[in-house]
């Protein structure tokens, strides 16, 4: 059974995830309304809490965004990591940057089918 709660649109997006012991580089490979995947190397344990940050500097005048997390799962090569709460703006600046035009306002947004 999957636990995601929402669709998934795959991107491509270079992070740092700091995994609480050290910043270790990864790439966003799919991102929902609640959560993300980033394909890495680093370790963390599942219920770990981590900080993934994204250079976001392509769309936003703040380039460098941070977003805080939880691992709900561990795969050979990345976390799944539910996010705590991700504003409408920086999910905008996320989809823009990853190439994909913003949506209008609402959770809808999300329920992308791939």
């Amino acid at each position: 059974m999957d636990s995601r709660h929402s669709d998934r649109i795959e991107v491509m997006l270079p992070v740092l995830v700091d995994t609480g012991s050290g910043q270790v580089p990864g790439v966003v490979r799919d991102l929902g309304i609640d959560g993300i995947y980033v394909q890495t190397r680093g370790a963390a344990p599942v219920s770990g809490r981590v900080v993934v940050t994204l250079d976001l500097s392509r769309v936003r005048e703040t380039p460098r965004q941070q977003l805080r997390g939880v691992v709900v799962h561990r795969q050979k090569d990345g976390l799944g990591i539910r996010l705590e709460r991700l504003a409408n703006s920086l999910r905008d600046a996320v989809l823009r940057c990853a190439g994909l035009r913003a949506a209008p306002a609402g959770p809808s947004v999300w329920f992308v089918t791939h």
